[in-house]
């Protein structure tokens, strides 16, 4: 009788961790932690990225959703330069920038956003999803800063992580020169 308890709790047991071990779980993205960005070392910080999250609730087949979305704030006389209608990520294409910029560009004291992931008839895709017209491994942006001494030109490079939506800045350049070459040490 002891036997045939055992045998049954083992195979409950078994049967219990394969169906676990078989059934897909639902991805649920996390809201990684806003940081701020000293860039030129003057213990000012020029830059926050932050991460937000939303809920809408609206009509048609995917109605109610969520989004998590990570943007870019210029803090502290800082503007990111945008390229009209395609933002504020470059690619690596070394674009040269100047601190009066024609048009399509021009430097902007607002927000950014960067990535974003929203549901889909209530379930979360896999993969966040990078606001640039191109697909990168890594991304520019520029930005300049006015201080009461100088003014300052400068790049951030960034790469951004698909799975989990972390931003993270791999290099930078400033210069107080009349212009940079986007990416070039």
């Amino acid at each position: 009788m002891k036997r045939t308890n055992i045998v049954f709790i083992f195979l409950g047991l078994l049967s219990f961790s394969l169906n676990s071990c078989n059934k897909e779980t639902d991805y649920v993205p996390s809201r990684q932690e806003t940081k701020e960005f000293d860039l030129n070392n003057d213990l000012i910080n020029e830059i926050r990225i932050q991460y937000y999250a939303m809920t809408w609730d609206g009509i048609g087949p995917n109605g109610t959703g969520d989004l998590i979305g990570a943007e870019i704030v210029p803090i502290n006389n800082t503007k990111l330069l945008i390229k009209q209608d395609l933002g504020s990520l470059f690619s690596p294409l070394k674009d040269t920038i100047h601190f009066q910029m024609k048009v399509p560009y021009f430097w902007e004291l607002s927000s950014q956003q960067l990535v974003e992931i929203k549901t889909y008839i209530n379930k979360w895709p896999k993969e966040w999803t990078v606001l640039s017209n191109e697909i990168n491994d890594f991304y520019y942006l520029a930005f300049t800063k006015t201080t009461d001494t100088k003014n300052e030109l400068g790049w951030v490079k960034i790469q951004i992580d698909k799975s989990t939506g972390l931003i993270e800045i791999k290099d930078t350049k400033i210069s107080d020169q009349d212009f940079l070459i986007i990416g070039k040490k």
